[in-house]
């Protein structure tokens, strides 16, 4: 949202510089001579809104640059691979044979879930507001959005959608994920993709020190 309101302040006020310029340059009621001080403040005014905003831009940036790297850290931590690790064992088999787990199984793991989720749901947030950009979203966490949401949407977030009574529950989750798949035409994980995937998560190590 913040990298939205600063571009349109910052195309406004360019716009209306663009216009200031062009009414001095070419109102044949002024004298030439007389017209270049009117122009010459047009012009000053016009590089002054360049400059903030490439300024605004630049601020947006390391703004975004600064909510990407912490959630990283949040990501990468001891806490979160402990919890990642966790999860993914204890879907172990869930995604590719139910038949060996009672239905409501996933209500009963809902806490690991929820922890997980929770970051996919911060994440669609400020992707959704335009904190972060979609493409660095989906270089650094496409696949592990993937790998948890769809194991989990449809026994876990639709049932407590339904609990609740509230479908906004991982909103923000689910839209990051459909976002991604359509932008960038993912295919659902197959069998394999999830054995690999609940294999891969539940090795994860501990960061040193």
């Amino acid at each position: 949202m913040k990298r939205t309101v600063y571009s349109i302040i910052s195309y406004a006020l360019i716009a209306l510089s663009i216009i200031f310029l062009l009414v001095n340059l070419f109102d044949l009621n002024v004298c030439p001579l007389n017209m270049r001080g009117d122009f010459l403040l047009s012009f000053i005014t016009f590089l002054l809104v360049i400059v903030a905003y490439l300024q605004l831009s630049k601020l947006s940036s390391s703004n975004s640059l600064q909510i990407l790297m912490h959630t990283e850290q949040e990501w990468n931590s001891n806490d979160m691979k402990l919890g990642r690790q966790i999860l993914a064992n204890k879907l172990k088999n869930y995604g590719t044979d139910k038949t060996h787990f009672h239905a409501d199984y996933l209500i009963e793991i809902g806490n690991e879930i929820e922890y997980i989720l929770d970051f996919f749901e911060k994440v669609g947030l400020f992707t959704k507001e335009g904190e972060i950009r979609l493409k660095y979203v989906y270089e650094l966490y496409s696949y592990y959005l993937q790998g948890y949401w769809e194991q989990c949407e449809e026994d876990y977030v639709k049932k407590i959608r339904i609990k609740y009574k509230d479908d906004d529950l991982y909103s923000q989750c689910e839209w990051l994920y459909n976002k991604i798949i359509q932008k960038y035409k993912e295919e659902k994980l197959s069998k394999d993709d999830i054995i690999i995937f609940c294999s891969d998560e539940s090795d994860l190590k501990s960061n040193k020190g």
